[in-house]
């Protein structure tokens, strides 16, 4: 006895798609900035102590960030739910490698970028199967004081010393 394919129901996989990845995008976007907001936003002029009236001045600003976090949101699950084609998910390899780059970019000015660089580059070698001894020391150490010292000696471009002092 034949099946017809056509009849079977269509397996759907769990990635998300890529316009609801845009819109989850958008969505973090505004709320990043919701809360960037009030450092961004200067304080009313009083006038003889009095209180301004009417609304703070970040407040349309913070409105309509939100009305954008939610119309987002709802684009996002309405298109990860209804779209059938998906996309792949970054591995756990490709996360790793941008979380290491945003913490390089926080520990960049307090260690310096010869330290700062030089820890990015062994971790992220020995995550990845670095096993050997020297190319980890040769890439992490020597490539890193290389790019400082050409940088800061030859090209007159500043990057931050650190504790190294160099």
């Amino acid at each position: 006895m034949k099946q017809d394919l056509s009849q079977q129901p269509e397996k759907r996989g769990v990635a998300p798609s890529t316009l609801s990845l845009v819109y989850g995008g958008v969505a973090c976007l505004a709320a990043w900035l919701f809360v960037l907001i009030p450092g961004q936003v200067g304080k009313p002029v009083t006038l003889f102590g009095a209180a301004p009236d009417g609304l703070a001045p970040d407040a349309m600003p913070r409105y309509v960030l939100l009305a954008i976090i939610g119309i987002a949101s709802i684009g996002a699950v309405t298109s990860f739910r209804d779209s059938k084609e998906r996309i792949a998910v970054p591995g756990p390899a490709v996360i790793l490698t941008c979380v290491a780059s945003f913490v390089f970019a926080a520990i960049l000015v307090p260690l310096g970028f010869v330290l700062a660089s030089a820890l990015t580059v062994v971790l992220l070698a020995v995550y990845l199967g670095g096993r050997h001894p020297v190319g980890l020391a040769l890439s992490g150490f020597l490539v890193p004081l290389t790019i400082y010292l050409i940088f800061t000696r030859v090209l007159h471009i500043s990057l931050p010393p650190g504790l190294a002092g160099f």
